[in-house]
């Protein structure tokens, strides 16, 4: 997903717990969990960079894993509503793309991709696309719009 996606389907989630916990914090904790995971991205990309290659996808804070160990910070710490917030953010981003996204049933486990040794293929079932041809080719056509309108 996007992250206007996530940030779309975090929004009530968070408005939720806002409401719940009678505070705005909690709220924006929450939704800062559901759209900001996004940044784990940064890793593969640097990975791809310097390897010259996408076969690996790492993605550490993609995995059930992670917030079954959320699950017992916020048992541990009595249920803190900042802890539970973050965690609710988070449980919903990574429903929301396990959901939507078009990998193998067992992409979202960390234990799975580990066995796989992070190889793309083997663990999601596809090698993702390379981000920065998409980027620089949307900026040229943004450009070109731009260009054309300004003539007009």
């Amino acid at each position: 997903m996007r992250p206007t996606s996530h940030l779309i389907v975090s929004t009530p989630i968070s408005a939720g717990i806002g409401l719940a916990a009678w505070s705005v914090f909690p709220a924006l904790l929450c939704l800062a969990a559901g759209v900001l995971i996004d940044a784990d991205h940064i890793l593969d990309y640097v990975i791809w960079s310097l390897k010259n290659t996408r076969r690996t996808f790492v993605l550490i804070l993609y995995a059930w894993e992670v917030l079954a160990l959320l699950i017992v910070f916020c048992w541990l710490t009595a249920w803190n509503p900042y802890l539970i917030a973050a965690s609710a953010g988070y449980g919903v981003h990574l429903a929301a793309d396990h959901l939507t996204n078009q990998t193998k049933p067992l992409t979202y486990l960390l234990a799975y991709r580990l066995a796989h040794r992070f190889n793309a293929r083997k663990a999601v079932g596809f090698v993702p696309p390379d981000p920065i041809p998409g980027l620089i080719e949307a900026a040229i056509n943004k450009a070109k719009k731009l260009a054309k309108t300004e003539r007009s």
